[in-house]
């Protein structure tokens, strides 16, 4: 092919070399001798993307593994526009059932990001509360359920970049992987701590093993009962069974 451009081909094929083993960093030197690149070259690529955000560098010694926007693009892969389709109606099922707010949540990079909402127009005005549309994942329940259930490496990826969730105060990152561990366990979780008279409750969604995003619901304590839950496993199934 005529019209190649030789430095973007090289950095793709970078990229698709770190791509394969995603367990590890993937040192300079390394990754020259896997493309055939001069090291000082390959150097080059490398920090440009690093900069760009498609590699991350975690340490001079250890190397570079996949960053934050090639993430973030990965994941977009699948049209939010087709995925709101797919959910909106199930979310209307459920405010019109139980008369709340509720909303449907995926993972974005380090971001919760919120693909529909909708709060019933029977919900009290007075519990009204804005969600914002895209936030850092541990300002939410659902975003911190979302880290939760993606598995441990991204666990870990999130405390050497967040921290913990402010909401868990000040704990070591042994107590934040096991808090981890036992959300992601859980049917569905549940808090009245994150502000107080208010429930917060997340249920995933789940198909073939893959998380598919968090619905998230809100609502006064007085307005929660048993059916809450019955009703988000419900819409769980159902979604899941036409992703």
């Amino acid at each position: 092919m005529k019209d190649k451009i030789q430095v973007l081909e090289r950095a793709f094929h970078v990229l698709e070399l770190v791509a394969q083993d995603t367990e590890r960093p993937h040192t300079v030197g390394e990754l020259a001798e896997m493309s055939g690149l001069k090291v000082q070259t390959l150097s080059k690529i490398v920090r440009t993307m690093t900069v760009l955000g498609y590699l991350e560098n975690t340490g001079r010694k250890s190397g570079y593994i996949i960053g934050e926007k090639l993430l973030r693009l990965a994941e977009s892969y699948r049209d939010p526009d087709t995925l709101r389709r797919l959910v909106l109606p199930h979310l209307k099922f459920y405010a019109e059932q139980i008369g709340e707010y509720i909303c449907f949540s995926v993972l974005r990079g380090y971001y919760k990001r919120i693909v529909c909402k909708i709060r019933a127009k029977e919900a009290n005005p007075r519990f009204q509360y804005t969600f914002p549309a895209e936030e850092n994942a541990f300002e939410s329940l659902s975003g911190i359920c979302l880290v939760a259930r993606s598995g441990r490496e991204r666990q870990i990826k999130f405390y050497d970049r967040c921290g913990v969730p402010p909401a868990w105060g000040k704990i070591s990152k042994e107590e934040y992987l096991r808090k981890m561990e036992a959300l992601s366990r859980e049917e569905f979780s549940l808090s009245r701590e994150i502000r107080p008279g208010y429930i917060i409750i997340c249920y995933p969604v789940i198909c073939d093993a893959e998380l598919i995003g968090e619905l998230g619901s809100f609502m006064p304590e007085a307005a929660y009962s048993d059916t809450v839950p019955a009703l988000l496993r419900e819409i769980a199934g159902k979604i899941a069974r036409s992703y």
